[in-house]
This record gives C-alpha cells, structure tokens and sequence, in this order.
C-alpha cells in the first residue's frame, strides 16, 4: 500500500516542480534586469556589440601601459636617489670616524 502512495507523489511532485522552476528562470530573465540583475554584465550572456567593447578594453589597456611607464620611471628616479643617499650617508660615515 505505501509503495503505491509513494508512486503517486512523484508526478504531483514533478509537475510542481518543473513549473516552478520554469517560473523562476523566467524571472530572473525578464524581471532582473529591471531590479538590477543583468545577466549580460555577470558574464555568462555577455555579448560584445559591434567592437566597442573590444576599443574600450584596449583604451584601458593603453591607458594602464601609460601608468605603469611613468610609475617605472618614478621608481627609477626613486631608486636612483636612494643610491645617492647612501653614497653620501656612507661618505659622511667615513669621514665621521676618521
């Protein structure tokens, strides 16, 4: 006898289950994007239109390029300095103990 009940459980369990479902990817889908979610910005849907996205990535790139030449450079002029400073520190040290 529960062998039969339990039988009979999984189509009503199933045809509540499936629509339900349904009815949240709907969602998500439709009514997201108008609460915030999109999925085109998670990724997964993302689609470039027509190469702007592809220029403005690469304007970034170029723009982070430029950063990371002049922050070279004031490393350099950084490191640079700090060789001169020691120069002197070790000079005056010497000149100190004489």
């Amino acid at each position: 006898m529960k062998v039969q009940k339990e039988k009979k459980r999984w189509p009503i369990f199933l045809s509540l289950f499936i629509p339900l479902i349904a009815i949240i990817v709907a969602a998500i889908i439709f009514i997201g994007p108008l609460v915030g979610f999109d999925l085109g910005k998670t990724g997964m849907f993302r689609s470039e239109d027509n190469g702007s996205a592809g220029n403005n990535r690469q304007a970034e790139i170029d723009e982070l390029e430029n950063q990371l030449a002049v922050l070279q450079t004031d490393w350099q002029q950084a490191t640079n300095e700090l060789t001169v400073k020691e120069t002197e520190l070790a000079e005056l040290q010497r000149k100190m103990k004489t």
